[in-house]
């Protein structure tokens, strides 16, 4: 799925083997805001969805994105289809799509 990614300990380079961080059983998922916008029911749903799966912690990107983490496996169908009803979804990095 696109826009969803591992998660890892949070330690990064401080942690784990060798200097990486060690992996975990949960996901990292970055909603994409067309041109940085979103409607305040759009807002009141990520909200919510962030309560109920991401430890009640949202981060905003410096590319206008939305990111949440600690997501299970198991929740991702529901965040996906809650996000696809308000027309949003999950998406790849900016950066990746600027990739030659």
């Amino acid at each position: 799925m696109v826009g969803v990614y591992t998660q890892g300990d949070g330690a990064g380079v401080t942690g784990g083997k060798d200097g990486v961080g060690k992996a975990t059983d949960f996901f990292m998922m970055r909603i994409g805001l067309p041109n940085g916008m979103l409607t305040s029911h759009q807002l009141r749903v990520i909200g919510e969805l962030t309560q109920k799966y991401a430890r009640n912690l949202a981060d905003i990107t410096t590319r206008q994105n939305i990111q949440l983490h600690w997501l299970t496996i198991e929740a991702l169908p529901e965040i996906v289809d809650a996000l696809t009803s308000i027309g949003l979804s999950p998406r790849e990095p900016a950066a990746m799509w600027c990739a030659t």
